[in-house]
């Protein structure tokens, strides 16, 4: 292009892929069309052995920051060329299960791109917007892909993505249950474990046999071997037949470079390689490592999983009906605003207060972040303060110092909030002015807040119960309601774009029974899946475990029984910090850290502090 407008969009373009891949080298070239979710080993090609990328053209009459897709394209890219490694592959030979996981790893570059930074995330959902729009029919992959990206991203999608993913979304569900992404979730920074994951989520979504022990064996050969030559060709025939398509001659010429190299395989010195446990035992994953090792996938290994005997203890009679949903999946965009405006009117009264508390914790976390010098090191600035004895006496070494920042360690906050019938009325509407004026305040110091809230999808054990009398009503049938889980904000969605969700909590008919345990295992899980250094999980609620569904069906306590033995396993774990809010009701019996009110109107006050003892 000559114009200077796509010139510049191109070079700013360009120097954003190489940052964010880490090829300080890499090449990008500009043509076509490629679409946001064809696979990125399509588009990232070897040629004169420089990797190169291939991006849609940007419009030469727009700048960069009106083509946020174009960005998004190459952060995709960059992401993949950064975090894929080609030598790990599946055991699948079907062409659309093999389709489905190379989009499931692609999906999975992106997320760990857009859990760490706020711009690629908006912009890679920029680039699903483009795409989706412009297509009359959503297929099943392409549904899967974004509603995949919104599971593990953490992203909150956009209107035309929401509709891509809703074509699929109840399909996933009846199919998994509300737990359909855990797994993937959990092995993220591990593409060898997330591969495995994969291959199970794919088997199990287009109901193919498992594996024997023998040919998952031969399976993790090719696992830590290169591409055999029947994918490489298969690959680079369809490499060349894109680049014939985009760029005509030159596109034959890195056809024929790819055929050659693109078994070398992608960079891979930045994958991670110390993947997140599986909170729920890992067994599916971990037999299938006993079978490549040669051992017997019968033989019961001894665990110290502190959530195994939870397990055991808890059941759950069906998962078909559960949910975890988004404030628009359940209220129209006209809806929320209007709640939120009910919102901001409660509010008003208690500004000042909310606004001194929120400043004294702001005050807090901004002296933690206090910086101060290191003198006489090797390297680093030149000390000035000395320099007239160096200038006096050039046999004097030169001496400098360095900035050093106190230990204030990257932290990530989970609100969970109770949306129980009893919180109705004046505690949820303290509750969520609360979560607005803490997300608010975090966010100032860089901090990253997510706000979750909990409750069933129906009173009186809805269709779950409806499945159980239908089976003859079996004795001790487990939880026994279909559980809803409401994610109100992401970690890393800034508020701007999400404040209106949080006047959901308003809407009539939202909050029915609690069933805690459960709630507080999938914010753990949320959690722990996240790479901040320090993880905080804050827990606001006025009661018990109740749902009468189940209570009446199982022994006494069962609920109760289950909060205690998900609240001890996290603590034996560690690596989440664990705090409690009770309204009107002592919740020190379960949570080790916990405040009790009396009054919900101190609840405001009562959160800072915490917070801030957390911090102090």
């Amino acid at each position: 292009m000559t114009d200077k407008n796509a010139q510049s969009t191109e070079d700013i373009t360009t120097s954003a892929y190489r940052a964010v891949s880490g090829d300080a080298q890499g090449d990008v070239t500009y043509g076509g069309a490629v679409s946001a979710i064809a696979q990125n080993s399509k588009r990232l090609l070897r040629k004169n052995k420089t990797m190169t990328a291939r991006l849609p053209a940007p419009k030469a009459e727009d700048p960069i920051d009106q083509q946020p897709h174009i960005r998004g394209a190459a952060d995709s890219l960059a992401l993949y060329r950064k975090y894929h490694d080609d030598a790990i592959q599946s055991g699948l030979n079907n062409e659309e299960a093999q389709s489905l996981f190379s989009m499931l790893e692609q999906i999975r570059c992106e997320a760990l791109g857009a859990r760490q930074m706020d711009g690629v995330g908006q912009n890679i959902m920029a680039s699903f917007e483009n795409i989706y729009q412009k297509k009359d029919v959503i297929e099943m992959d392409e549904g899967l892909c974004a509603l995949a990206f919104e599971n593990l991203s953490g992203q909150a999608l956009g209107e035309v993505a929401t509709h891509a993913a809703n074509q699929v979304r109840l399909q996933i569900e009846q199919k998994f249950g509300a737990k359909a992404f855990d797994d993937l979730i959990a092995s993220l920074d591990n593409q060898a474990t997330f591969a495995k994951a994969s291959e199970i989520f794919i088997r199990q979504l287009m109901n193919m046999d498992m594996p024997s022990p023998e040919s998952e064996g031969d399976n993790d050969e090719n696992h830590s071997g290169e591409m055999d030559e029947t994918d490489t060709s298969a690959q680079s025939q369809i490499q060349g037949e894109e680049g014939a398509d985009d760029t005509g001659e030159d596109g034959q010429a890195e056809n024929d470079d790819s055929s050659t190299e693109m078994g070398e395989g992608l960079d891979a010195d930045d994958t991670q390689s110390q993947g997140v446990e599986d909170m729920d035992g890992g067994q599916d994953l971990d037999s299938q490592g006993d079978q490549a090792a040669g051992e017997n996938p019968n033989k019961m290994q001894p665990s110290n999983d502190p959530f195994d005997q939870r397990d055991i203890q808890y059941q759950i009679f069906t998962t078909d009906f559960d949910e975890v949903v988004h404030p628009s999946d359940l209220a129209s965009t006209e809806d929320l605003k209007n709640l939120r405006v009910q919102l901001d009117d409660q509010l008003q009264p208690m500004q000042a207060l909310i606004g001194k508390l929120a400043n004294r914790l702001q005050r807090l976390l901004m002296a933690r972040q206090q910086r101060h010098w290191q003198f006489d090191v090797d390297e680093g600035v030149l000390n000035t303060a000395r320099l007239a004895r160096i200038i006096a006496d050039p046999n004097l070494p030169a001496t400098y110092k360095q900035e050093v920042q106190t230990d204030f360690k990257d932290t990530v906050l989970t609100l969970l909030i109770d949306n129980s019938g009893s919180m109705r009325g004046r505690p949820i509407t303290v509750a969520a002015l609360s979560a607005d004026i803490l997300v608010r305040t975090l966010e100032r110091v860089g901090l990253k807040v997510e706000v979750l809230g909990f409750t069933t999808a129906n009173w009186k054990g809805g269709q779950s119960r409806a499945q159980w009398t239908q089976s003859g009503r079996p004795p001790m049938p487990g939880r026994l309601n279909d559980i809803r889980h409401i994610i109100y904000k992401g970690a890393d969605a800034p508020l701007r774009r999400t404040r209106n969700n949080l006047g959901l909590m308003l809407k009539e008919g939202i909050l029915k029974e609690n069933i805690d345990g459960e709630a507080l295992l999938w914010a753990y899980k949320r959690l722990q899946s996240r790479r901040e250094d320090r993880k905080i999980l804050m827990v606001i609620s006025d009661g018990a475990p109740v749902d009468d569904s189940t209570l009446s069906a199982n022994r006494s306590g069962y609920l109760e029984s289950d909060l205690h033995n998900v609240i001890q396993a996290i603590d034996q774990r560690g690596d989440v910090e664990l705090t409690a809010i009770g309204i009107g009701h002592d919740v020190g019996k379960y949570y080790k850290r916990a405040v009790t009110i009396r009054n919900v109107a101190d609840l405001p006050p009562v959160m800072m502090n915490e917070l801030a003892n957390l911090f102090d």
